[in-house]
């Protein structure tokens, strides 16, 4: 595909500028995401650890000795 105009050095700059920004902000957001992972995934396995140990027949006991009806 050709340009219609020549791209003035100035115009090269800004674009070459403005897609070095993104890519850094990507990058960044992926190294903040690669980061994270850790702590979320330790999370989700003590919230799945947890509620393994709850005994759900005393639960629902309790559950339909205060129900209102």
């Amino acid at each position: 595909m050709s340009m219609c105009f020549p791209s003035t050095p100035k115009k090269m700059a800004s674009t070459v500028g403005c897609f070095l920004t993104g890519a850094a902000l990507f990058a960044y957001g992926l190294h903040l995401s690669y980061v994270n992972v850790a702590p979320q995934q330790a999370r989700t396995k003590a919230r799945s650890d947890f509620i393994e140990t709850i005994d759900f027949d005393l639960v629902d006991v309790k559950l339909l000795r205060t129900a209102p009806f």
